[in-house]
Formats: C-alpha cells, structure tokens, sequence
C-alpha cells in the first residue's frame, strides 16, 4: 500500500492506498490511530488502477505527502517512522494580547513581522 500524511492546520491525517485486481482498498484515519478501512470493487483491473490514481491525486492537490518506503530486496513497503518534526519557528504561540478574536487565532506565527491569519 502506498501511504500519505498531512500534517499541518491543527491535524496529522494519514491516508493509504492499496490495489488488488480489480479491488481498491483505502485506509485512513488519524496518524498513530487505526483508521478506517474502505474497499470498492470495480469492473476491471485497469478501472481498479485509474480509480487509484484518480484518488492520489487528489490527495497530492490537498497537500498530502507520500511516505511509502520503496521496497528493497526482500522487504515489502512499510510506512515512514512519523512525520517531520514541525519546524521550531512554527511551533512558536503569538505573545499578542488574547483579548479580541482576532489575535485568538494567532496560534502559530513566526517571529518578527506580524502574522495574519490565514
């Protein structure tokens, strides 16, 4: 199966894909969690493959990231270790006053310049 992740706006999502015949079985869920398991028969091999690549890229538009290791002698693919550690400038909370709405949702900014909700 090949797997996605996405972590960014308060979430960290997984999404996996896998192919078999004429069978598309997709996982997704919460990084660290189970998930969710969907399978869809469709009417041939080649249908089953166009769906597939159909659904990655729309994932790919989302700004999903694959994080399937290719396979080497031997080994099957397995997922990476996790995602990327976000970096430290990203992590940082506004130091603004929390007293209107507006600087509530400033939760992440970079130093330096003000940060303008997105």
């Amino acid at each position: 199966m090949r797997r996605f992740e996405f972590v960014g706006g308060g979430s960290a999502k997984f999404w996996e894909v896998g192919q078999s015949d004429a069978t598309v079985t997709v996982r997704y869920g919460s990084i660290g969690a189970q998930g969710r398991t969907q399978v869809k028969e469709l009417g041939s091999p080649a249908e089953a493959a166009a769906h597939a690549d159909r659904l990655i890229a729309e994932k790919l538009r989302k700004g999903y990231a694959e994080t399937t290791v290719a396979p080497s002698a031997g080994h099957t693919a397995a997922p990476a270790a996790g995602p990327a550690a976000p970096s430290p400038r990203a992590s940082r909370t506004s130091t603004a006053s929390s007293t209107s709405t507006s600087h509530r949702r400033w939760r992440r900014c970079w130093p330096g310049p003000p940060c303008w909700p997105s």
